[in-house]
């Protein structure tokens, strides 16, 4: 265990004799700093926070029981050797009040240094040890209570208990089961690989919904217990729960196509489910939206993180946008009289486009449709925000503070493709135009040279765990983070709405009623082209207006609308689909570095648009299989 060792002392030969004297990293210490006052110290101790601080008595600006006050204050596990070269009882009467340590008298030998720092360093051992220990109990307890929940919920699912037995043992295990009305619902989940980053980020977004309990049962099972006081209540919280399994159906349909599907309507337990068709699948998914977003809460009265009409309807955007792809059928008006109804909900773009990645986006509901909230406490995992914020962060490079995104430490586990870089102009990456354009250059070089080499290639600085003051969202930046991931954002529903006016020729601005841009007979005509939207977001990031003129035909301005999905919508999740939707994910009609896994990058067989259900899918079940693989 290496204990982090900080020194103040006024006098420099006293400082120095001190720090060079001992072999602080033999004797299993690590020095992290010195200072020679407690005013210049105290920024640096908050810092490094040192597991024992020596500081000297007597000092200028700021002396050693004052600085001990400060650090017993922000650091109370902090250790604290107070140095004296005056043998007073006031001092030690004061310093034994602060709960200091050991007061000692200068000068100190290095072999007394020593032997009292390994006696403070066993305490610390000892301390850590108990903390562990407390730690493990807490988790224990919580592990055991939360089984408990799950076998209770299954008895109430499989056995014949009655009303009484249900509310005592609910009770007692802090669950209010007095409800007229509930409601079981079955939920299965193809997983997405193997990860179990998958199931983290699906159980937190079911513990988003209010009035549901909810447990894995198996390796890919959920089962949903809904109560609530009215028929009305129930409605809403069962429509809430088909809308997350239409949206996990949705992703399972982008990336497998054929997979097997579980409703209310098959048999609970070893049911083993057909292989559907992505037509059947779409089909179940769009019924499931239309028929559910009537009982869900409007976006004006929904709460933040729970699922709204709005949530519905822009899924169902989604499921329309990319129709002819998973049926070969398309459905770009669907699509847009979908993009409609989210835009007459009363939403609005966001002024500040940086907030919307922040520690403190959960007050962006103004843009903001549907979020996956995260929690650097409560849902901690390796995925999610957590890899947006650190995974963009370099390990090495010393020109980027990584404590400037709220997280102690950087992944370097993706860096900007050449390609992405030259959507945006040299003035934008210099800082002096479009706004989300959030590169860090210094010592990277543009050109991927290679995969491993964390300077080739340019870094991101999108996401943030930063608060709008400024301040970190958490202590464990590496750890987890308490960024929500907006799943669903407005900007997205008018680039979607946009790219439909193009795909069915419709007119792209559409100007019409008056020559004055200002004029709301002029403003409501052209909201019914493609320009109006996709100049909203470029004016908010400060990006150039555009102009039918500047595109000679619809694949032109399709093409545009693609590159402004990239500069909007970079590190949320949606490239892969777009990029397959316009036909350039697999094929040699968009190159970008390393694709193919060639420097120069080339096409791909187009079997990787779909990707392969795991082998652990097909062994579970024999009704499935994978094509071209």
């Amino acid at each position: 265990m290496m204990i982090k060792i900080f020194l103040v002392e006024d006098e420099i030969a006293i400082r120095k004799g001190i720090k060079n004297s001992i072999d602080w990293e033999k004797e299993g210490y690590e020095f992290v700093g010195e200072a020679g006052d407690g005013e210049l110290a105290y920024p640096m101790i908050l810092k490094t926070k040192p597991d024992i601080l020596i500081t000297d008595i007597k000092m200028p600006f700021m002396d050693g029981l004052q600085l001990s006050k400060l650090v017993r204050k922000e650091l109370p596990a902090t250790k604290i050797l107070i140095l004296s070269g005056y043998d007073e009882f006031e001092y030690a009467k004061e310093a034994i009040k602060l709960q200091v340590a050991e007061y000692l008298l200068k000068p100190i030998s290095s072999a007394k240094l020593l032997d009292v720092l390994a006696q403070v360093k066993e305490v610390i051992r000892q301390e850590q040890e108990e903390k562990e220990l407390i730690k493990k109990y807490r988790e224990d307890m919580k592990e055991n209570r939360e089984l408990e929940k799950e076998r209770f919920l299954n008895q109430i699912i499989t056995q014949n208990l009655s009303l009484a037995q249900i509310l005592e043992t609910g009770e007692s295990l802090g669950m209010d089961l007095s409800a007229p009305l509930y409601n079981i619902l079955l939920l299965k989940i193809t997983e997405n690989g193997g990860k179990q980053e998958t199931y983290a980020e699906i159980e937190s977004a079911l513990d988003t919904l209010s009035g549901v309990f909810s447990f894995r049962r198996g390796v890919d099972e959920w089962l949903f217990l809904l109560i609530a006081d009215d028929a009305e209540k129930m409605e809403e919280y069962k429509a809430e729960v088909r809308f997350m399994r239409a949206l996990f159906y949705y992703h399972a349909l982008d990336f497998y196509r054929n997979i097997p599907m579980v409703t209310e309507n098959d048999p609970v337990g070893s049911y083993i489910p057909p292989r559907y068709t992505p037509q059947q699948t779409f089909d179940y998914i769009e019924s499931e939206l239309k028929d559910c977003v009537g009982d869900m809460l409007p976006a004006s009265t929904c709460p933040y993180g729970q699922a709204s009409q709005g949530a519905a309807y822009t899924l169902l955007a989604k499921l329309y946008l990319n129709s002819e792809v998973y049926t070969g059928v398309a459905k770009y008006a669907e699509c847009m009289e979908a993009c409609k109804k989210v835009m007459d909900m009363g939403y609005s773009l966001e002024s500040d486009y940086s907030k919307l990645f922040n520690a403190d986006n959960d007050k962006r509901t103004n843009e903001i449709i549907f979020a996956l909230p995260v929690s650097a406490e409560h849902t901690v995992s390796w995925g999610s925000s957590t890899y947006l914020v650190c995974g963009q962060l370099s390990m090495s490079n010393a020109n980027q503070n990584v404590a400037d995104f709220g997280a102690t430490s950087g992944w370097s586990e993706f860096r900007l493709r050449p390609e992405f870089v030259d959507k945006f102009t040299q003035t934008d990456i210099d800082g002096s135009g479009d706004k989300r354009c959030k590169f860090f250059t210094n010592g990277q070089s543009k050109d991927v040279t290679s995969m491993t080499d964390e300077t080739a290639g340019y870094l991101s600085e999108k996401w943030s765990n930063l608060k709008d003051d400024g301040t970190t969202a958490s202590n464990t930046g590496d750890a987890g983070v308490d960024t929500d991931f907006p799943l669903f954002r407005l900007a997205d529903v008018y680039l979607m709405y946009a790219e439909c006016v193009v795909r069915l020729h419709n007119d792209w601005d559409n100007w019409a009623g008056g020559s004055d841009a200002a004029d709301p007979d002029v403003i409501a005509s052209r909201k019914q082209g493609a320009i109006y939207w996709i100049n909203l977001l470029r004016e908010r990031s400060h990006a150039s207006d555009v102009w039918a003129s500047n595109f000679a035909d619809d694949d032109a301005f399709l093409q545009f609308i693609l590159d402004e999905r990239a500069r909007e919508l970079y590190h949320e999740g949606y490239r892969r689909t777009d990029l397959i939707r316009y036909g350039q994910f697999t094929t040699n009609k968009y190159i970008w570095q390393w694709k193919g896994g060639t420097h120069d990058g080339q096409a791909v067989d187009s079997k990787y648009n779909i990707y392969p259900i795991p082998n652990t899918e097909l062994t579970a079940n024999p009704n499935l299989h994978n094509d071209n693989y």
